[in-house]
């Protein structure tokens, strides 16, 4: 063991105490005495033969053992009990104990009633708590904590120590009284006169007390022997710990008898240290101690905080400055060398510097002081060795290189960044010494063991340096040279701000001079541009206009604003199809076109393309063969009539379902009541073509509704269990018939583990999955269309992530049309419409359906005639717990039949429904405004079901409806069916809340009307 791990051991493990209290240390295997203080045997009035191997029930009170085994140890230090043990002498003694790895070590002192009012000291506490907690100013607050402890302990002196980097001790606040001679207020106490072990130390511990220093320690005893393995009691978290040689000799040349210790903890390190010396023997009991450890422990956070918010507020304060510096640097400056200068003026201030250089590339700034060129040049050069970190900081630059001394007054300290730009760059912050006077408490020369007598000589070398000199161990006063005034911590973090703030006036400044040239470039070119008598513009493949002079706007009566990126064919009115064809294609030739007149008379222009490159724009030049101002009027009412059409959009979506569902409730239902009838395979044929059409343009005219209804969020969700297997299997039996006829193959693969039970959204699942087979189908000629489902893990949550994938072997897809092919109105490409129909607005459904599900929908294909891939990902919940095991079956069918009361103004329809219900064994009965409807129910109790069309004249059917449920009779529980054109949710909504059972949106398939009358029946029966 070396020196050094001697003294920590003696430090930590003693094996004395002092004389002011007892200690008894128990083994934590079993709670028996095993060693004690020597004096233990007047504390329990029994020879200390007697005590080896004791319990601590008998040892102690049972009372007292008890409370120890429940009571939790603190983290630091010792815990002190709320019970005291009452001695044999008639003294009470207070208890602390705590543990060891071996030990369980309890500590008694005697009680000090006379002086220890624990309502009073809690109230002092308390006070002293809320008086700093309220204080905003940390020097303040510094202050108010000395004066705190003083009052608390009573002591002569208290000193307040703040820790700095290098572990000096600055005293940062001091309370005495009269008998303190001398104000040790600004002396700074040197790293070694408290080593990492005794900080180490004093954190555990918390509080150190010596009540006199004078008093001889008492030896630890082993009561039964040291056996092997036996080692000293570790006594790190110990009140009672005895004091090193080297502590007892520093507090007798200061002249003390008593001193008390405290440390102060931030986010578990050490912030600072509360010292009390008092030059009388002055115990404190272990009460009061622990009330200044509440009050140091209670201290720490809100002064810490105040010095954060501090810091905050400066390092805020700075960014700002920095931003505004750059900002106005920018501003008032012409170019870049301009800007850099005035911004280096600036950072002067903001970084409390004497000199700032900033290079970037090519470009050099400076300002304030700054040592000649060789020597900056140095220290750029000392600066750049820094390595990856970007940041140099130094206080001393003359200790880094000795020959930097010479400049030492201007260039001490130093901050630098590097600039990543071409070329290198560095942004360098200088400051000169600042020679200052450091106060010592001892002779930094010095070793501490060895430095005299300390901190009294100190005070007298601050107060009178000369007659301090000839005293013993020297002058206590060094005046640093060549140091600069540290870097605020707050600082340092600010130098990478600074770094973007030059590289942003940079790039800035690099950006406005290239614009400035390209303006005058363009300039340039305007100037011949416009100074020809044609008009020119230059067109992109794609027909739009990039730029045109000022005699092409001249032409065609527009602005520029107006021609950017409009479509050529958007401006001229093509009158031979065939030249003006062969023009935008190749980009080369002639062609003529009408304008509007000035006069209301159409005229003839001649336009001419020449100069297109592949895949590049092409030059039009236009040549005015007639008057303009028609053209100018023709563009001003084409743009009122697009407004007056966006006006009317809401308006024509609202409507337009409810009044093509009806005419198509008709047609598609008397297919079906057709197809019931007919027999003959030809006339069939012709019956599945014509349904086939009819349900195309449903699915058109709900694409566009749908698609309204998500751009207004008004999608509703309605949950229920499915088979996702199933459903897939139906998507592709729908259309099977199509494939089939195509000669494309389908394949399903269900991978392991898909369950077969799911929640979710059965109707918007089928509408997704039909969305993207449909596609398959539409873009394949041959080939195959693989349909592959896959299941995720279940979460806690019962949750599964399905993944659908729809691939096919069809045309593909370019890789720049993936970008935008879930935009509405976007196909891959505009032949795609004409060769294949469609509006583009299936993958946007699709994409916002699965979005409003909590799922995505991707798009992947490898290229024009590789095929795709579409990807749907779902969340779903576990609608039963086993894999493989289908949903139930369907309410039961019920056999009854009965009257069905159809309330529908429409002859057409009321025919269709009538014959729809007789097909389905049901008997019909008419009314054809909502008021017969209301008086047909009312006197009819035998009704079955209700067939109720919204849009009724005189009352409305959701009115019919609320009339019929107030009926007082028992028609008023009958079930009634919403049966209308009007599809939105908001619709649907409104007729269940009216007090419908269920809603079917027309055309009205006869399956689904079957379906939904047998529901009604089995909801009456059951009722009845």
């Amino acid at each position: 063991m070396n020196d050094q791990a001697r003294a920590a051991s003696a430090l930590h493990a003693p094996e004395t105490i002092q004389s002011f209290g007892f200690l008894l240390a128990f083994r934590r295997a079993d709670l028996t005495l095993e060693r004690c203080s020597a004096n233990a045997a007047r504390l329990l009035h029994r020879p200390l033969a007697e005590l080896a191997g004791l319990a601590i029930d008998a040892v102690l009170t049972p009372a007292i053992a008890a409370l120890i085994r429940a009571t939790a140890p603190a983290p630091s230090g010792s815990t002190l009990l709320r019970e005291r043990l009452a001695g044999a002498d008639g003294h009470g003694y207070s208890i602390t104990f705590f543990l060891t790895p071996d030990h369980l070590v309890v500590e008694l002192e005697q009680a000090d009633d006379s002086s220890d009012d624990s309502y009073e000291l809690m109230c002092r506490t308390q006070a002293g708590i809320e008086v700093l907690r309220n204080i905003a100013d940390p020097a303040v607050m510094m202050a108010k904590i000395a004066q705190v402890f003083h009052d608390i302990t009573g002591y002569d002196r208290v000193l307040l120590f703040r820790f700095d980097r290098d572990w000096n001790r600055d005293v940062v606040a001091e309370e005495r009284s009269p008998a303190a001679i001398g104000q040790f207020l600004g002396l700074r106490v040197r790293a070694d006169a408290l080593p990492a072990v005794a900080r180490t130390l004093y954190q555990r511990a918390g509080a150190r007390l010596i009540p006199d220093i004078r008093e001889a320690d008492v030896a630890i005893v082993t009561l039964a022997g040291r056996s092997t393995g036996w080692s000293p009691l570790d006594l790190s978290a110990s009140g009672l710990r005895s004091t090193s040689r080297e502590h007892t000799d520093h507090l007798t040349r200061l002249g003390v008898r008593a001193s008390l210790t405290m440390a102060i903890e931030v986010a578990g390190s050490l912030w600072g240290m509360v010292t009390a010396h008092h030059y009388q023997p002055r115990p404190l009991s272990a009460l009061r101690r622990a009330a200044c450890r509440l009050l140091a422990t209670s201290i720490a956070a809100p002064l810490a905080a105040l010095e954060e918010i501090a810091d905050s507020n400066a390092r805020t304060g700075r960014t700002m400055a920095i931003a505004r510096a750059a900002g106005q640097a920018l501003e008032q400056a012409d170019g870049g060398d301009r800007a850099l200068a005035d911004f280096a003026r600036m950072l002067v201030e903001v970084g409390e510097a004497t000199g700032v250089l900033i290079r970037a590339g090519k470009t050099e700034a400076t300002a304030g002081t700054l040592p000649g060129r060789a020597m900056l040049d140095r220290i750029v050069a000392l600066a750049a060795t820094d390595g990856d970190s970007g940041v140099f900081t130094a206080e001393s630059l003359s200790a880094l290189d000795p020959g930097l001394g010479a400049v030492r007054d201007i260039a001490s300290g130093a901050v630098a960044v590097d600039l990543p730009v071409a070329g290198g760059g560095i942004v360098l912050l200088l400051r000169g010494e600042i020679a200052e006077d450091i106060v010592w408490a001892t002779d930094p020369s010095r070793p501490y063991s060895d430095s005299g007598p300390a901190w009294a000589v100190a005070v007298q070398a601050r107060d009178d340096p000369e007659a301090a000199g000839a005293s013993e161990g020297g002058p206590r006063i060094e005046r640093s040279r060549g140091i600069a005034r540290a870097w605020p911590d707050r600082l340092v973090p600010l130098i990478p701000v600074t770094r973007q703030a030059v590289l942003d006036i940079c790039r800035m400044a690099i950006e406005r001079e290239a614009l400035a040239a390209i303006r005058r470039r363009e300039a340039e070119l305007r100037t011949i541009y416009d100074s020809v008598d044609e008009g020119i513009a230059l067109v992109a493949p794609d027909g739009r206009v990039l730029r045109c002079n000022q005699q092409f706007l001249g032409l065609l009566t527009i602005d520029g604003e107006a021609s950017a990126d409009q479509d050529i064919d958007a401006l001229i009115e093509v009158t031979e199809p065939a030249g003006i064809a062969r023009l935008l294609d190749i980009g080369r030739g002639k062609g003529r076109a009408r304008l509007a007149a000035k006069a209301g008379q159409p005229i003839e222009i001649c336009a001419i393309a020449t100069g297109r490159r592949p895949d590049g724009p092409y030059t039009v030049v236009v040549r005015d063969i007639s008057q303009r101002e028609r053209f100018e009027g023709e563009l001003v009412r084409a743009r009122e009539a697009a407004e007056r059409a966006n006006g009317a959009k809401d308006e024509f979506l609202a409507n337009m379902s409810h009044e093509l569902r009806t005419p198509l409730t008709a047609v598609l239902g008397y297919i079906d009541l057709l197809d019931q009838q007919l027999r003959d395979p030809t006339q069939r044929k012709w019956i599945e073509t014509i349904r086939r059409s009819g349900w195309s343009l449903l699915r058109i005219l709900s694409d566009i509704v749908d698609f309204a209804r998500i751009d207004a969020g008004e999608i509703r969700l309605e949950f229920g269990v499915l088979d996702p297997v199933g459903k897939v299997q139906s998507i592709v039996d729908l259309f099977r018939p199509t494939m089939d006829e195509k000669g494309v193959r389908a394949e399903v693969k269900v991978a392991a583990g898909v369950p077969r039970a799911v929640i979710g959204d059965a109707a918007r699942l089928r509408q997704i999955l039909g969305n993207l087979v449909g596609n398959a189908v539409k873009f394949t000629r041959e080939g195959t269309i693989t349909i592959a489902i896959a299941a995720g893990s279940m979460d806690g949550d019962g949750q599964i992530p399905l993944e659908f994938t729809v691939s096919d072997t069809g045309i593909g897809i370019a890789a720049e049309n993936l970008g935008a092919l879930f935009d509405r109105f976007s196909q891959a490409d505009s032949s795609s419409t004409r060769s294949y129909g469609g509006v583009g607005l299936g993958l946007a459904i699709a994409r916002g359906l699965a979005q409003r599900m909590g799922g995505t929908v991707e798009a992947e294909s490898a290229g024009l005639g590789h095929g795709a891939c579409f990807r749907l990902r779902l969340p779903v919940r576990s609608a039963t717990r086993a894999t493989g095991t289908p949903p139930g079956p369907a309410t039961p069918r019920p056999s009854a039949r009965g009257r069905v009361l159809i309330i529908e103004d429409d002859q057409v329809n009321q025919e269709l429904l009538a014959e729809m219900t007789r097909i389905l064994g049901f008997v019909p009965q008419i009314a054809a405004t909502g008021e017969q409807g209301v008086e047909a129910a009312a006197g009819d109790a035998g009704l079955m079901a209700l067939l109720v069309d919204v849009s009724l004249p005189g009352i409305d059917g959701l009115e019919a409806i609320r009339r019929i449920r107030a009926l007082d009779s028992a028609v008023a529980r009958v079930p009634i069916i919403c049966v209308t054109a009007l599809a939105s949710e908001r619709d649907r909504t409104e007729a269940l809340a009216a007090g419908a059972d269920d809603y079917l949106t027309k055309p009205v398939r006869l399956a689904d009307l079957r379906s939904t009358l047998e529901r009604a029946a089995a909801a009456g029966a059951r009722s009845g």
